[in-house]
């Protein structure tokens, strides 16, 4: 990490400027933000959302030092590979260093947001809480100790300093598709804009990983494109499916009554390397993870938060900031 200095950028961005301004409208990059947890939306800058004053900035052995650098060095490194898939709505033209680039890109937006710092807090609370109700001593339990702000801080930013490159690696053996919105229907993004889906969801255990089986990591580059990062597994098991099922509709045969709409579209970008117009269900679907996964604000250049409103009227647990639970972190393993 560098030292800070009297030029280090006080407002430091969890979300990278560069991704923001493409779900923004006009010369001056204005967005609408949506809060969920007053329900309620407002316009604004990207300059002014998903950051906070100093947030990488930590004080070790009365010297003040930053993250802030490193992190703007990389976003600038990686500014070009977005623009590219952007401009071309492909990932066919991209080389093999491109490809990690992109990779790293994502493990820095998975590892650096708030929700990961939160995360990190409510975990030591509820130990914490957990000790207390079964009249134990923290002090006596091995490895851990209550944690006051600064120390959260300090084991976020170390975290996110030491395992970027460790998560991308994991990314980089993930088939990945470009989804593209199609004309009316537009991508959200949020505060945490990496969000995931199991299509094998387990029983009693966290479904929520880089590595875990039948997961979906999608993250949103603008609000026409949208990257998903599929399991391997799941991508084999989906191209397997849908080769049956094409092939006995072919012959007449008799099929399930199932949509693979869906399944079709990531398949076919996996292998043809280039963006696929999917649905507007689909973009809903996509919007929702986003709304589901933030920790607090989604952002739109339409004030049209409607489908925020529906899933907060039908599970208000959603605003509450709440994410510690089991296997709700997506750096599981």
């Amino acid at each position: 990490m560098d030292k800070v200095r009297p030029d280090t950028p006080k407002k430091q961005h969890y979300v990278p400027q560069l991704l923001l301004r493409n779900f923004s409208y006009g010369k001056k990059y204005k967005i609408f933000s949506f809060d969920k947890s007053k329900a309620r939306s407002f316009n604004t800058n990207v300059r002014d959302i998903a950051s906070e004053n100093g947030f990488y900035n930590l004080l070790i052995d009365s010297e003040e030092y930053t993250l802030e650098y490193k992190l703007s060095k990389l976003e600038g490194i990686c500014s070009s590979v977005v623009k590219k898939i952007c401009r071309n709505e492909s990932l066919k033209g991209i080389t093999r260093e491109e490809h990690l680039v992109l990779c790293v890109f994502v493990a820095h937006l998975l590892v650096r947001v708030k929700k990961q710092r939160a995360f990190i807090e409510q975990l030591n609370t509820g130990m914490t809480e957990w000790l207390q109700s079964m009249d134990l001593d923290q002090n006596e339990v091995q490895n851990f100790q209550i944690l006051g702000q600064e120390d959260i801080d300090k084991q976020h930013i170390e975290f996110t300093h030491e395992h970027v490159f460790e998560f991308s690696k994991l990314f980089y053996n993930k088939p990945i598709a470009l989804l593209k919105a199609p004309n009316g229907s537009h991508f959200m993004i949020s505060d945490n804009p990496v969000a995931m889906y199991n299509h094998w969801p387990r029983k009693l255990r966290g479904d929520k990983g880089i590595s875990v089986p039948g997961v979906e990591i999608q993250v949103p580059l603008s609000k026409k494109l949208c990257l998903s990062f599929v399991c391997p597994q799941l991508y084999s098991d989906l191209d397997e499916k849908l080769d049956f099922i094409n092939n006995r509709r072919a012959q007449n045969l008799p099929t399930e009554n199932i949509d693979t709409s869906y399944a079709a579209v990531l398949i076919s970008s996996i292998k043809e390397g280039k963006a696929i117009e999917v649905n507007s269900e689909n973009v809903k679907f996509t919007n929702s993870l986003q709304i589901a996964d933030s920790l607090y604000y989604i952002y739109s250049d339409k004030n049209d938060f409607r489908l925020a409103e529906e899933m907060l009227e039908k599970n208000p647990d959603l605003a509450n900031g709440k994410v510690m639970c089991m296997g709700s972190s997506p750096l599981n393993l």
